[in-house]
């Protein structure tokens, strides 16, 4: 049995929109690759590159949101230790 669907009044850019204006300005970084995310006690560190190179910047924040689905960021980022169950279960998931 399929779950019960969702619509979003004003479509999902509405949804954009509200996470946008929640979010203090130069918080979002547009056309910053991730390469990397490392999760430890202290917080969250991304990292900004190209694969095989050695990483542009590195911010460091207490929450992140991936604005992609989570199979994508699970084949394409790194993610530490802390992060590898959420690599391996989306990956298993797309199998």
């Amino acid at each position: 049995m399929e779950p019960p669907g969702w619509r979003l009044n004003g479509g999902r850019i509405s949804l954009v929109n509200g996470l946008l204006a929640a979010i203090p300005k130069n918080t979002v970084r547009l056309n910053h690759p991730v390469c990397e995310i490392k999760s430890d006690n202290i917080g969250i560190r991304v990292l900004v590159g190209r694969d095989n190179q050695k990483p542009i910047c590195c911010f460091e924040k207490s929450r992140l949101i991936l604005a992609f689905p989570p199979g994508l960021a699970a084949s394409s980022i790194i993610f530490s230790a802390v992060c590898k169950s959420f690599q391996q279960k989306n990956l298993s998931a797309k199998r």
